[in-house]
């Protein structure tokens, strides 16, 4: 069995045991599909569960206990997205990078691409949980580094600045995932993929805790990439 697979199915049997403290077994059976005597055995620890139904219950734990976690922890002041309760809570932004590395299993993920400053927490528990390395686009060029990968970032109204990467960071044909806490306009997202597409790395996917607004189905459009989020904000 390979590690990653033995990871989902022990993050699918913890995903489940949190459920349990919610919901009750007929709630859980009406969930799931299995009767409560199977989820028990789950439950107990007695049994893990297969890969197919491991992520069946980090799929449900996703939408139906991160979701609400993950409102409950951000708030909309003014149109602007205040997530300072989110990205302080350790325990759940572990909980939702199991859940996001679950998706992953075996894509083999080489690098974990991220943008300074929100984001950094958030991709560092992905990356860990995946193994990949953890690679940080930031607004001003480091010291000490002598070429990079810089490309615009354009914000919705006109005005553009430029994000940097060191430019042995990444490389053509390395498997790469995006990661952010909050996809807004897609402007950042957007950064990031010019930045994987300059130099030919392949693009496994992109992810964040928060959506709000359309961007993320405007960025679905525009790369055919896909686009996860744990909860989106109208």
């Amino acid at each position: 069995m390979r590690i990653a697979e033995l990871k989902t199915k022990i993050f699918g049997a913890e995903a489940l045991r949190a459920m349990k403290e919610i919901y009750p077994y007929d709630v859980l059976s009406s969930l799931t599909g299995l009767s409560p005597q199977i989820l028990s055995r789950y439950v107990t620890g007695h049994f893990l569960p297969n890969l197919e139904r491991a992520r069946t219950f980090i799929r449900i734990f996703r939408e139906h206990v991160l979701k609400e976690a993950v409102l409950k922890n951000v708030e909309v002041r003014n149109n602007v997205v205040v997530n300072i309760r989110l990205l302080s809570n350790t325990r759940l932004l572990s909980q939702i990078a199991k859940a996001v590395a679950s998706e992953f299993t075996g894509k083999e993920v080489k690098i974990v691409l991220t943008k300074e400053t929100d984001g950094i927490p958030f991709a560092t528990l992905v990356a860990n949980e995946i193994k990949a390395n953890l690679v940080i686009a930031k607004q001003s060029k480091e010291v000490g580094v002598e070429e990079f990968i810089e490309v615009r970032q354009i914000y919705p109204s006109g005005i553009y600045s430029y994000v940097y990467v060191p430019k042995d960071l990444i490389s053509r044909g390395d498997r790469v995932l995006i990661v952010d806490d909050i996809i807004r306009s897609g402007s950042t997202i957007r950064a990031l993929i010019e930045i994987c597409h300059s130099v030919r790395a392949d693009i496994v996917g992109v992810c964040a805790i928060v959506a709000i607004g359309n961007g993320v189905d405007r960025l679905t459009e525009e790369y055919g990439i896909p686009v996860n989020v744990i909860a989106r904000l109208r």
